[in-house]
């Protein structure tokens, strides 16, 4: 062979294939980085988080997330600017929106309500007290049926908007729920709910603002949809909500259905009162104002006008190194309502509690699970307390198990009624506006409690 330079024909021949191979390479590896850049193009580099922690896949630019088919996100953003729009205020800040299905929507619920059970399951103990809850009810939250039928939820305290992507239900459903979702994201930013119930050591407190934040975002829902407050399809929009928003329990529970819509139903005729008197504009200053107290909301009328009420401090009395303080609560016009209604069994008494100035209820535990309850009302006039008063010794009996008949009054108790039986006793005391109301199952302590009310 020829030697060219000191390098052989066939050492020519080895640098020109290697060479080619280098071409080869750098050919190929830019086609690989162009098919990874045109990959990374169709996917999110921020991923929407979900209850489970997989990044949820996104369209390609320039088109949007779609949740569910027919539903987009940014469907979403028109609907939260629609609503406001409607409520003539602009919204202060944006909601965050995260897409969900079935399953993730029902570990968000399940994670919740392993904290922070929901209305009215938070309020076993009171229902346990006014005799509502029996010790073999035994009710648990069902967080999968609840995530099935729901097609989004808003939760306040997060300030966090879910939407169902696997929504496979109607369009105009899924719609409603979101309207409304912004609705309520709109009347906390306004009236600044989450915080104010976070704040509040009273349940009137917490149920009345529950309620006005319900309400508010109701009235928002049918001005958006174009109905009159209190119509039919007023009606239908929030029994819609209602459908969504509200828990669901593993077992037939009745009692808790009735009372979880409490705060919505007080809300929703509330908004309804203040809009045929005034208009959105009369709403509006409610939430600026927000209610002390749920007869803010029961009585219209007074609800800017009503007066600092009376507040009642636990009554202080020793039954017994084996006894303690147990619980107390202001429990407030509405649930005074339902519970008056629940105690009524014949349906034959029509109780009111108009004129409600304030209450506490309290209690004492002794041993072997008996208790002592005192039931402390005052009220604007003494003719409020009187009707009060004959309500209540037309429900005394249903107090105790058994038969209880009226008898004397124990030594040392010079006023009121005594009814007493072998289950214990009941007490009724009334003094101008006040009225007092105590039982038990231990009729020596609920005595002691009488004598010390004189």
């Amino acid at each position: 062979m020829n030697d060219r330079g000191g390098i052989t024909a066939k050492q020519w021949a080895i640098l020109i294939i290697l060479a080619l191979a280098v071409v080869a390479v750098l050919f190929f590896m830019r086609q690989v980085i162009r098919n990874a850049q045109e990959d990374l193009a169709m996917v999110s580099l921020l991923p929407t988080p979900t209850p489970g922690d997989t990044p949820m896949p996104v369209s390609p630019p320039p088109l949007e997330p779609s949740p569910t088919p027919g539903f987009s996100l940014s469907m979403a953003g028109t609907l939260a600017r629609e609503v406001a729009q409607a409520r003539e205020l602009l919204s202060r800040w944006e909601t965050p929106l995260t897409p969900v299905d079935a399953y993730d929507l029902s570990v968000v619920l399940y994670r919740r309500y392993q904290t922070a059970p929901p209305f009215p399951l938070s309020e076993q103990t009171l229902l346990e007290i006014v005799g509502l809850w029996s010790p073999d009810f035994e009710v648990v939250p069902d967080p999968v049926l609840q995530a099935q039928v729901a097609p989004a939820l808003y939760f306040p305290d997060e300030g966090q908007l879910y939407v169902r992507r696997d929504w496979s239900g109607d369009l105009s459903a899924i719609r409603t729920i979101v309207a409304y979702s912004y609705a309520r994201a709109l009347s906390d930013q306004y009236g600044n709910f989450p915080r104010l119930q976070a704040e509040s050591s009273s349940l009137d407190r917490r149920l009345a603002l529950e309620a006005l934040a319900q309400g508010d975002a109701l009235l928002s829902l049918w001005l958006y949809e174009g109905v009159t407050p209190g119509s039919p399809q007023a009606e239908a929009l929030t029994e819609a909500v209602a459908t969504t928003i509200l828990p669901r329990w593993r077992t037939p529970a009745p009692l808790l259905d009735r009372l979880a819509q409490l705060p919505l139903a007080l809300g929703s005729t509330f908004a309804e009162m203040q809009y045929r008197e005034g208009g959105a504009i009369l709403m509006d200053e409610a939430v600026r104002r927000p209610a002390r107290a749920t007869r803010q909301l029961l009585e219209p009328e007074i609800y800017a006008t009503w007066a600092t009420p009376v507040v009642f401090d636990p009554l202080t009395v020793s039954l017994g190194r084996d006894w303690v303080a147990g619980y107390d609560e202001t429990v407030g016009a509405a649930l005074m309502t339902f519970i008056l209604d629940e105690w009524d069994s014949t349906g034959d008494i029509t109780p009111t509690v108009v004129g409600l100035n304030h209450d506490l209820l309290q209690t004492w535990e002794g041993p072997e699970g008996k208790r002592v309850a005192l039931w402390q009302t005052a009220w604007d006039s003494s003719t409020e307390a009187s009707a009060i008063f004959d309500t209540f010794v037309q429900l005394a009996p249903s107090r105790l198990s058994g038969k209880v008949t009226l008898t004397l009054r124990p030594e040392g108790v010079h006023w009121g009624r005594w009814w007493s039986n072998a289950e214990g006793a009941v007490y009724l005391y009334r003094v101008t506006n006040r009225v007092w109301f105590l039982w038990g199952d231990d009729i020596a302590s609920v005595a002691a409690v009488a004598r010390a009310l004189q």
